[in-house]
């Protein structure tokens, strides 16, 4: 298990600095302690956030950062899983992927609207004659029953 809070000596330690260094140097990089139980602690995120921020500036831009499906030493060691877990890239509203859209029914395909219906005539010949239909079939119904 790691320590997720340390002392000034194994924060100065983490940073590969001297403990004289990082207590002189930590407030400037935002590296922030507080009392607890009457000792002085550091926060092993904040370190590890300063020292990734001086490495950007210090490349200026000029490294690649690893894919997104590895797994880098820092993000390793600071119980990250990936990179990409440091720097999630938002997707739009509504976005799928196309591996989604395969995987899933036709339900990506857009639904055809319908027209609306017409009201039934009922003065029409069409309708009377559906009506007579209807009728006779269930005189025959009730003719076979009996």
């Amino acid at each position: 298990m790691t320590k997720d809070y340390l002392t000034p000596l194994e924060a100065a330690d983490y940073a590969c600095v001297p403990l004289a260094d990082f207590e002189a140097l930590a407030d400037g990089a935002g590296i922030l302690s507080f009392p607890f139980m009457g000792a002085t602690v550091y926060r092993k995120a904040d370190i590890q956030c300063a020292m990734e921020r001086a490495w950007r500036l210090s490349t200026g831009g000029a490294v690649a950062l690893p894919s997104t499906g590895s797994r880098s030493r820092l993000g390793r060691r600071a119980g990250v899983g990936k990179v990409s877990d440091l720097y999630p890239k938002p997707k739009p509203m509504g976005w799928r992927s196309a591996e989604a859209m395969k995987k899933s029914s036709a339900s990506w395909i857009p639904a055809v609207s319908k027209p609306p219906m017409e009201p039934i005539n009922t003065r029409s010949p069409r309708y009377e004659h559906h009506l007579n239909e209807l009728e006779r079939i269930r005189r025959e119904n009730e003719m076979g029953a009996e």
